[in-house]
């Protein structure tokens, strides 16, 4: 049984307002998961918690350990986020050095109104 751990660094996860030219922080993990979670529409995740940053550029990142014997998917979730004005968001993902090249990390958004989502594709 092969356990990843994929952890975001979201001490740098930013929401940047184009009204005001200055980031928004959603979710900065320093003390918790900051409403992320797993919403079970897969079966690889094992657990979603908050951890020390390996990097030590933050006190805390949100962790995700991954079991690929228990499902290919996982996936988490943080509900109504208010990305009103928002132009881009920044996020960082660390990945420890010996994870498979054929993992896929993709990122999605989708509105709660119009239900029109976008999403990309990252390959480790």
């Amino acid at each position: 049984m092969r356990h990843l751990t994929a952890v975001g660094l979201a001490a740098l996860l930013l929401l940047f307002s184009a009204g005001l030219g200055r980031g928004q922080v959603i979710a900065d993990f320093e003390s918790g998961t900051n409403d992320f979670y797993d919403n079970g529409w897969g079966t690889g995740f094992t657990s979603v918690s908050q951890v020390a940053d390996p990097t030590g550029m933050s006190a805390g990142v949100l962790a995700l350990a991954f079991d690929g014997s228990k499902g290919k998917k996982g996936d988490i979730q943080r509900d109504n986020v208010d990305a009103a004005g928002a132009q881009i968001i920044t996020y960082f993902v660390y990945l420890p050095a010996d994870i498979p090249d054929s993992v896929v990390i993709k990122l999605w958004a989708q509105d709660n109104s119009n239900w029109a989502w976008t999403e990309v594709k990252y390959y480790a």
